[in-house]
């Protein structure tokens, strides 16, 4: 009962504020106030009246609703943007640190000829754990909190990585093909000197 009422004690007051401010109508507009003031007011503050009289308590519950759902998407729509910030700001970083662990790791251990799939999961993790350590220990909590489980964290770091290697290969792919393609045109700041 009490995770109940602490779940839904704003619903709970935005319809109790509800019925009280429709008492608080129907005591003010009331029949005696509508007899007096048929003569005196024009037709469309009767009308207004009557709506108000008839309709507010539906009304009040469905703003005490609507505010009900806004509080949970909005929620929703900060944890998203705090996703999207930590993965724009943990790809770059990503990147580098893949980089670096090929330049200086993986480079030396494939000319070694001691590169293999035990090496190759030992510097991913490696490079995982880097970059967890670089989000703050906030940061952590909050991605906990939002994913739910550890795994679910150590899930998204890794295909930060993944994604990372990938974007690694691909650009010293592309660096190679460069280089083997003998009198590449280099693009010049005047189009019209070629």
């Amino acid at each position: 009962m009490e995770n109940f009422l602490r779940r839904n004690g704003l619903f709970i007051f935005l319809l109790a504020l509800a019925a009280f401010i429709t008492g608080m109508a129907v005591s003010a507009f009331g029949a005696d106030a509508a007899a007096v003031s048929a003569s005196v007011n024009p037709w469309w503050v009767d009308l207004l009246t009557t709506l108000i009289l008839t309709f507010g308590a539906a009304i009040s519950a469905a703003l005490a609703l609507g505010i009900r759902m806004f509080f949970p998407w909005l929620k929703t729509k900060v944890d998203n943007s705090y996703l999207k910030d930590v993965i724009e700001r943990s790809g770059p970083i990503a990147e580098e640190l893949a980089d670096d662990a090929f330049k200086n790791i993986i480079g030396p251990l494939k000319k070694q000829g001691e590169w293999n799939d035990e090496a190759k999961a030992d510097i991913k993790k490696n490079v995982r754990d880097q970059l967890k350590g670089l989000i703050s220990t906030d940061g952590l909590k909050k991605l906990l909190k939002i994913l739910g489980t550890p795994d679910a964290v150590d899930a998204l770091v890794g295909g930060l990585v993944e994604r990372a290697v990938s974007t690694r290969k691909i650009a010293g792919r592309q660096a190679k093909s460069l280089k083997k393609t003998p009198g590449m045109l280099v693009p010049t700041a005047d189009p019209s000197a070629s």
